[in-house]
């Protein structure tokens, strides 16, 4: 098979300005090999096949964990408190 995934049907974000969307993409061993119209797809040439229904794809997000959640051990500690509490001073 030329490619692991073939995804169609989507708007698949690719940060080209000459071409913001496509429909298609396809991936092997985690690289996308190619991008463009669903119409222009090698079908047969991957292994799986998703079709995204119309959803957006953005692809490179590999980890979206909150750096500012380290923030107190990192800096000087700083209140935390729920909006419908006060805080004590000590």
């Amino acid at each position: 098979m030329l490619y692991d995934t073939l995804y169609i049907n989507g708007k698949i974000f690719t940060s080209d300005d000459a071409a913001p969307f496509v429909e298609a993409m396809a991936v092997k061993d985690g690289k996308i090999l190619w991008t463009g119209k669903t119409s222009e797809a090698a079908m047969g040439e991957a292994a799986g096949l998703v079709d995204l229904e119309g959803r957006c794809v953005v692809p490179g997000f590999v980890d979206s964990h909150q750096h500012c959640l380290k923030w107190p051990t990192i800096k000087s500690p700083f209140w935390c408190f729920c909006p419908t509490s006060t805080p004590s001073k000590s």
